[in-house]
């Protein structure tokens, strides 16, 4: 059945002065305009008051107004419900869902929001933080982008869709036109898997998820340590990914970002701080570990990845399962073509892989 995004009316708040304008010089296909199901946008809140507002503005003067917007907090102590119930009250587009009233976290947050939004029955999904700022044009033109994927490639097929970001400092200055550069990453089109088996460089407030996306990759199993990167995990061992080189959304930094930019003076740092707290890097490495166990075990459960993909992660896993020498592992890690962006990143994946103990079990992940 084809599948079409949605233009919706709904009663949307005056409040559009904070909102970034449609860039000139944009070529990109139009999105139908037939009224049929909004894409899902889900916001998971914790202590925003600072920047939400202008976030949810940026929402509503979207050039694609078919869109529902689900909000969840985690027990704020601020503001920030208060907010979001205002707008609420004035857009019927925006609903609240309660929380816990325990704080959970930012991954069983989007958990909770992603598994309500596909109870909902959600074909596409899309992922927004609460101190950034959407680009006016960014639903309309990822819904293009997901919407030429499926025309390639069927509408079966497991899709995400993400893009580059401008960096803006606390009040809405740029830093940099281009968080991607700054990061020194990049898309990834022939062999994802390879670079997110170590290390993500999908930023998870510019995604946008097709349905079956959804289906196999919820839930979120304890193991994974970001939502974004595990949904960048299952799209790569079992679909497509497909990245728009154009920043759709104007990254805040402030100094409270749970994940935010660092640039290449702090990622050199960083391995300086690598020797230095070499336990918490191994840790990490450890945990990368797990979550590549939950993934295998998930796509052979599913059966949704390619063969190449399930024997890539097995073989992956195997390398720390008995005891290996420090260059057996590493020419393992080369062998199997896994890398991580930038040679500071690659030399902290091999300090770290040989820095494991002899014999690792990874965990038992749960699915």
């Amino acid at each position: 059945m084809e599948r079409r995004f949605a233009t919706t009316s709904g009663t949307t708040s005056p409040a559009r002065h904070h909102a970034t304008t449609p860039r000139s010089g944009l070529q990109f296909p139009s999105v139908p305009k037939v009224v049929t199901e909004p894409i899902y946008v889900l916001l998971a809140t914790y202590n925003g008051s600072a920047f939400i507002a202008e976030q949810l503005d940026s929402l509503l003067a979207q050039s694609e107004p078919g869109w529902h917007l689900l909000v969840r907090d985690d027990a704020s102590t601020d503001r920030t419900p208060e907010i979001v119930e205002a707008y609420a009250a004035k857009d019927a587009r925006i609903t609240v869902l309660p929380g816990s009233g325990a704080n959970q976290g930012t991954v069983a947050n989007f958990d909770c929001l992603l598994r309500e939004a596909r109870a909902q029955g959600a074909t596409y999904v899309m992922l927004m933080d609460q101190d950034d700022v959407w680009f006016a044009d960014k639903i309309a033109r990822q819904a293009a982008l997901m919407r030429a994927e499926e025309d390639r490639l069927g509408p079966a097929v497991p899709i995400l869709v993400h893009s580059d970001l401008e960096l803006i400092d606390r009040d809405g200055h740029s830093i940099h036109p281009s968080f991607m550069s700054f990061q020194h990453i990049r898309d990834e089109p022939s062999a994802p898997l390879r670079t997110l088996l170590v290390q993500n460089y999908v930023t998870g407030c510019t995604v946008l998820v097709n349905r079956p996306l959804l289906d196999a990759a919820l839930p979120i199993p304890p193991a994974a340590m970001v939502h974004d990167w595990w949904l960048a995990l299952v799209a790569a061992a079992s679909g497509k990914i497909s990245c728009d080189p154009t920043p759709t959304v104007r990254y805040r930094q402030h100094g409270g970002n749970q994940i935010g930019a660092k640039g290449w003076r702090r990622g050199v740092a960083s391995v300086w701080q690598g020797l230095q707290l070499s336990r918490t890097g191994r840790g990490n490495f450890a945990r990368s570990l797990a979550q590549a166990s939950a993934l295998r075990a998930r796509l052979e459960r599913a059966g949704v990845a390619a063969h190449a993909h399930r024997e890539l992660l097995a073989a992956y896993c195997a390398l720390f399962d008995r005891p290996r020498s420090r260059c057996e592992r590493i020419n393992g890690l080369r062998a199997l073509g896994l890398r991580r962006q930038w040679a500071v990143r690659q030399w902290l994946l091999y300090l770290h892989a040989c820095l494991m103990p002899a014999a690792y079990a990874t965990p038992a992940a749960g699915q």
